[in-house]
């Protein structure tokens, strides 16, 4: 479990709100990858730019932002229930922001139970 102030520093998911309060997609990546050996963090540099994750609108990259936007709801959806009912909105919003189809009703069950016991429905 994350610490409040674990919390504030993640930048793998933001709160949606206004580009100037966002880091840039360059400054977002540096972040995720800023203590991990040179070798690691320039081959998942060369995969970003090669599927251009933050420009394009391919299948596989549609995909793979739906997922981090799911881990995102799970994420506030997890605080919620830990006792910070403002994360609510922070799951809300980030589920306005799916895309996939098949999204949307994991994020929607996500709502509706437990999050121990949607990891154990959808996680297997």
């Amino acid at each position: 479990m994350k610490t409040r102030g674990e919390l504030q520093e993640d930048k793998t998911c933001l709160p949606p709100g206004p580009p100037h309060r966002r880091p840039s997609p360059d400054r977002r990546l540096a972040d995720q990858v800023v203590e991990a050996h040179p070798a690691v963090a320039n081959g998942i540099k060369a995969i970003v730019d090669e599927y251009e994750y933050e420009n394009s609108d391919s299948l596989e990259v549609l995909v793979a932002h739906d997922a981090d936007k799911l881990e995102c709801v799970i994420q506030g959806l997890e605080y919620r229930q830990q006792g910070y009912p403002a994360a609510q909105e922070w799951a809300d919003s980030t589920r306005a922001e799916l895309k996939m189809p098949s999204a949307l009703p994991l994020a929607e069950a996500a709502q509706t139970m437990p999050i121990a016991e949607w990891q154990r429905a959808y996680l297997r």
